[in-house]
């Protein structure tokens, strides 16, 4: 068991927290977390609080299209954070794996990228 690792179930990354100093500029440092349920249903409800987590480095790993399909990716594009992704590209499992643990890497200072979160900013088939 890592321990500096903590999972959490039923729960959904809302937003990034991003701060900014001189030596790395913006970064991310950390993100916004609440129930699934509630980040999917937030227009039939009244506000629940958030939850923040604070770290170093975030890995994002948001899986496919869909209300949380690469989120992490999506959210840095409208935050002017990284270029427009391109959005993944066609299914072509063959080719996929490759690319996907080839450009599995740190998109921004504190957060790192894999799985189909790279797919999505590289244009890379899924």
């Amino acid at each position: 068991q890592a321990p500096n690792i903590t999972m959490f179930n039923a729960t959904a990354a809302e937003d990034l927290i991003v701060k900014q100093d001189e030596k790395r500029g913006k970064y991310v440092a950390g993100c916004v977390t609440n129930w699934t349920l509630v980040t999917l249903n937030h227009h039939t409800q009244m506000c629940m609080d958030p939850n923040v987590v604070e770290a170093q480095v975030m890995v994002s790993s948001c899986g496919h299209d869909g209300p949380m399909g690469a989120a992490g990716v999506k959210r840095l594009a409208r935050l002017g954070m990284i270029e427009q992704a391109p959005g993944m590209g066609a299914l072509d499992m063959n080719t996929a794996e490759d690319a996907i643990v080839d450009q599995t890497r740190e998109i921004v200072p504190g957060m790192v990228v894999c799985g189909m979160e790279v797919a999505e900013v590289a244009g890379s088939p899924r």
